[in-house]
């Protein structure tokens, strides 16, 4: 149980940082912002939502919503390209 809590601290910071990272419009459009965020979702999905969809709902929001902030042309190059078609299943599953 430590080590879940310990798990979760990590979890809040790594949150409060991005959460910083998305007021800066500048580091707003690039891919490790993104990929970020994406990784914040998997850890909601995985240990601190349980029965509590709200929170996953919300954490796939934020890279839905950085998606289309960015547009579709941010989306074609390799790396990127891997990060939307990744997304792609969580976010028509939301819906």
């Amino acid at each position: 149980m430590k080590k879940l809590k310990q798990g979760v601290a990590v979890y809040g910071k790594a949150l409060e940082e991005v959460q910083g990272m998305l007021s800066t419009e500048r580091v707003l459009f690039q891919e490790h912002t993104l990929a970020s965020c994406m990784t914040l979702s998997i850890f909601e999905v995985l240990e601190t939502s349980r029965d509590n969809v709200y929170g996953w709902n919300s954490h796939v929001e934020g890279p839905s919503r950085l998606f289309q902030l960015r547009g579709a042309e941010r989306h074609i190059a390799e790396s990127n390209h891997r990060l939307f078609y990744g997304f792609r299943p969580t976010a028509v599953s939301q819906r």
